[in-house]
């Protein structure tokens, strides 16, 4: 073999590990034959999470008082904030937080 011979790579291995059943098979597109599943050991709880999350959607959508899936998409309670902002606002009005001066 010259030194500009191309020895083509070897993938014929499988990704999938059967040790590693409850984790994602994810193939670095740099090297297939790698696995860089590491991170996904809790895959299996996420993936219980968003099931629910599907069964309560169809369980809302068929509810005779439907809510707007809007309203759970990007609704929230933010009076934690309303109540921030009334505190710093009343904050700087007692004088706290004013204007740094520069000390050069």
């Amino acid at each position: 073999m010259t030194k500009h011979d191309f020895q083509r790579p070897d993938y014929r291995r499988p990704v999938y590990q059967a040790n590693k059943a409850d984790r994602l098979a994810i193939m670095d597109p740099n090297k297939p034959d790698n696995d860089v599943s590491g991170g996904s050991r809790n895959v299996s709880s996420i993936f219980d999470r968003f099931s629910r999350a599907h069964e309560e959607i169809l369980f809302a959508l068929r509810s005779v008082n439907r809510p707007s899936l809007l309203d759970w998409l990007l609704g929230g309670n933010y009076e934690i904030f309303s109540w921030q902002r009334d505190h710093l606002r009343n904050l700087c009005m007692q004088g706290w937080g004013g204007p740094v001066q520069d000390s050069r």
